[in-house]
């Protein structure tokens, strides 16, 4: 047998053993997720009593994480849905609805009949068809102790002209699943990846699919080439050319009984669609210059309006059998898919004054980022059944690529880039960034998690209470 042919047959294998993973999987966590759906049924009860829809004005949401935050494909606005918050004893889920304005620096909650069950760690799709559409795929709802999850596997849409919320119902999409990833692409939506995760058993996901905006239709796609391996909580963005980028991600695999090993992906794969032969993909792994991130996982993607893609934040575990730590992190970097290239980014300070700029290290290269973007989503930690302390890093930025020394990075971060004064402008109610890291796993006690206020927060909120 040739070395094509045993590549082949070790492809069957692995697709052989990903199949009975799920099943086994999926057979015990049908259990668990039957006990939370009553618990879902009766918050779903109590949402149908809303009829109209309800916009207040209000002050900054409560503390939360795992939520999303997208920004309105017409507007100066960005949109916060979801989220959860363990308070030391419970678990809280949300499905609210905030919209923040980016000129006026106000919250507004918007209460609109018939809306997606509570959620965490699923994935947000603003695409402009309509007067705009926010897509919401997937995620978990936990259990007040936050012991048991229920893996979400619908699809619903946020009509933003009108107002209204719609649950699509269309047969064949992924399986229910968290910190998947999933990108606008043309008039269709890719969903890549993700985990799923019961008390005793867990797989991770390498799958990728396209839901078609004009059809309500989904699809499996089946690229040729060599892809990335399962993870969840990895970089996907679209390249200007209209490929797809993946990078980074986490993952862990079980090496004997009750003892996993968790893995830090800093690979990184194109997703291309072949020209001429339209549902046919291709694979491509890609091996950028530049500064590279350090490993890691869970971080915050954002697009600007030169196409490069930002990224910031992210966790990167040290493990051992008996302890993990998370290095959790604060740093931005900078990639351009056109040059195939990494740019780390520092901030641009001047003696005696705030934050006037950011750079990335390159020469006479300003950031022009869209106006208000958000370059940090608020903390977040992890759940789990590891032990482990949490560390935050202090890495400072280097100044070899721009010649001068680099001042220490101020002690309140707190300002949003403006692209029509090309300038950073304080936030008024804001404290400075702390290290961020998105859901993708679950490898702490939770004894050992702590809720840090938000961006927009600087002391937690009131917090409602369980039924």
């Amino acid at each position: 047998m040739g070395k094509k042919g045993k590549k082949e047959k070790k492809g069957r294998g692995a697709e052989k053993t990903a199949a009975k993973m799920e099943k086994k999987v999926s057979k015990r966590s049908r259990k668990e997720e039957e006990d939370l759906e009553a618990l879902i049924a009766h918050f779903q009860t109590l949402d149908a009593k809303k009829t109209q829809i309800v916009e207040t004005p209000c002050s900054p949401p409560s503390p939360r994480l795992n939520a999303s935050l997208s920004a309105h494909p017409e507007k100066d606005e960005l949109i916060l849905f979801g989220g959860e918050y363990f308070n030391g004893q419970k678990t809280f889920l949300y499905n609210e609805l905030y919209i923040y304005n980016i000129r006026k620096d106000t919250w507004t909650k918007v209460e609109i009949p018939n809306p997606p069950p509570r959620r965490c760690a699923h994935q947000a799709v603003v695409v402009p068809q309509g007067g705009g559409q926010l897509w919401i795929f997937g995620g978990e709802f936990a259990s007040p102790d936050g012991e048991q999850f229920y893996h979400y596997k619908d699809l619903w849409v946020l009509h933003l002209a009108t107002r209204t919320w719609e649950q699509v119902r269309s047969p064949g999409g992924p399986s229910g699943r968290s910190g998947h990833r999933m990108v606008a692409w043309k008039r269709q939506l890719i969903l890549f990846g993700g985990f799923h995760e019961s008390t005793r058993d867990y797989i991770y996901y390498n799958d990728v699919y396209a839901f078609d905006l004009d059809t309500f239709t989904w699809s499996k796609l089946s690229p040729s080439g060599t892809g990335p391996t399962p993870r969840s909580g990895c970089q996907m963005s679209v390249t200007p050319q209209g490929s797809i980028v993946i990078y980074g991600g986490y993952s862990k695999q079980r090496i004997k009984k009750d003892v996993d090993k968790g893995t830090q992906h800093s690979d990184m794969f194109l997703l291309k669609s072949e020209e001429g032969r339209e549902g046919r993909w291709v694979w491509t792994r890609i091996n950028p210059s530049g500064t590279k991130p350090t490993p890691r996982s869970g971080f915050s993607v954002a697009m600007a309006p030169n196409s490069q893609t930002l990224l910031f934040g992210g966790v990167c575990d040290e493990e051992e059998e008996e302890s993990l730590e998370g290095d959790f992190l604060n740093d931005l970097y900078f990639y351009d898919a056109t040059k195939n290239r990494w740019f780390a980014g520092q901030l641009k300070v001047e003696s005696g004054s705030r934050v006037v700029a950011m750079v990335h290290r390159a020469p006479d290269r300003q950031l022009n980022t869209a106006p208000g973007s958000c370059l940090h989503r608020g903390p977040s930690q992890r759940r789990g059944s590891g032990g482990g302390a949490q560390k935050q890093s202090q890495r400072e930025p280097t100044s070899r690529s721009v010649g001068r020394p680099v001042p220490r990075r101020p002690e309140r971060w707190s300002e949003r880039w403006s692209q029509r004064t090309e300038q950073w402008s304080p936030l008024s109610r804001c404290s400075q960034p702390q290290a961020h890291q998105n859901s993708h796993s679950r490898m702490r006690t939770i004894a050992q998690r702590k809720q840090v206020a938000p961006w927009w927060s600087p002391a937690p909120a009131p917090m409602p209470c369980w039924p």
